[in-house]
């Protein structure tokens, strides 16, 4: 098992935001409807799973006998913070590589958000172990936002070496009952934004012709069966299927520039977002990976000791292999 070489003197920007997930919250006089914490709920456990699902099922047919065809209850989101979970891992390992690393989210403080973590507690966890860190706040589905997050990072480190894209706010629902607002929110988020950051944030990279540019994914960006039961992850699974298709194509564009872009998703980590909606079960508890794993692998995909790689739609455990990577114990 080899330990990957250093990512040395890079400024690694990582973009998230949180709408009750990495999602968002909307401020002012935003055009994207606002996103409130649930107050006084109490959580679904892994154990509850399947008693939940039989009431939903049995509400349905009762409802449907009754004709009754819409009822509007609240929608939780599963998410991705970089202020917690795979985020938060992949700022530390690249910190631990010697990368300046700028950390962005809307959860600024611990306590603003319903699950625990936030961009200032992982700032602090860099810089109390001698990394270098800062968080800018940014709201990823305004442009306005992103196009000052990049602004403030190139004040602070200079221009952007490595670009994370993990941004995502995720609503399952059926497609036939997909509100039109929401759907534009997940792809603004999830498309739109690495879109206009990769864009911001190739002007230095191709002054200087060397970056890198990676995109989290997910296996829902993977077809899925025909007779599949339906989750309600149909726009989730568009918009991961529209970030690894603009992945390679991106790669493709600025390859003469030495600008390598990937995607690549995690498998089944076990964050405090999967967590506390219950994405976890006992069905598929055994398929949980440390988050080291997914660490480990974004960081052999932004250097180029070994040989460059880009145009890669990849999974964690399978750079693992490939590279006979160790994963590092985090700071």
């Amino acid at each position: 098992m080899k330990p990957a070489p250093p990512v040395s003197k890079s400024r690694a920007i990582g973009s998230f935001c949180s709408a009750g997930q990495d999602e968002l919250r909307r401020q002012g006089e935003s055009e994207v409807e606002q996103l409130q914490s649930l107050r006084g709920m109490v959580d679904l456990l892994p154990a509850a799973t399947n008693r939940w699902q039989w009431l939903e099922q049995t509400a349905r047919e009762h409802f449907r006998r009754s004709c009754i065809r819409e009822i509007r209850t609240p929608l939780l989101e599963a998410t991705e913070l970089f202020a917690r979970g795979i985020g938060e891992a992949i700022a530390i390992r690249y910190a631990m590589e010697g990368a300046k690393v700028v950390v962005s989210a809307r959860t600024v403080d611990d306590g603003d958000h319903i699950l625990p973590g936030s961009m200032n507690s992982v700032v602090q966890r860099i810089n109390d172990a001698g990394g270098e860190a800062a968080a800018i706040r940014c709201d990823m589905a305004l442009a306005e936002d992103r196009i000052a997050l990049i602004a403030e990072t190139e004040k602070l480190f200079g221009g952007v070496d490595i670009l994370v894209n993990n941004a995502a706010v995720t609503y399952f629902i059926p497609i036939a009952d997909f509100p039109d607002k929401r759907e534009k929110l997940m792809f603004e988020v999830q498309v739109h934004g690495p879109v206009h950051l990769a864009q911001l944030a190739m002007e230095n990279m191709r002054q200087k012709k060397n970056g890198w540019i990676l995109n989290i994914s997910s296996h829902a960006a993977l077809h899925p069966e025909v007779d599949a039961a339906g989750s309600g992850g149909t726009v989730y699974g568009m918009c991961k299927a529209a970030l690894e298709r603009f992945s390679t194509g991106l790669a493709s564009e600025v390859n003469d520039h030495n600008i390598r872009v990937n995607a690549i998703s995690p498998g089944l980590v076990a964050t405090p977002g999967v967590v506390h909606h219950g994405l976890v079960n006992d069905t598929n508890k055994d398929r949980v990976v440390p988050v080291e794993n997914m660490a480990e692998a974004c960081l052999r995909l932004v250097h180029d000791h070994g040989g460059p790689l880009s145009g890669r739609i990849t999974y964690a455990d399978v750079m693992l292999e490939e590279f006979s990577l160790a994963p590092a114990e985090l700071i």
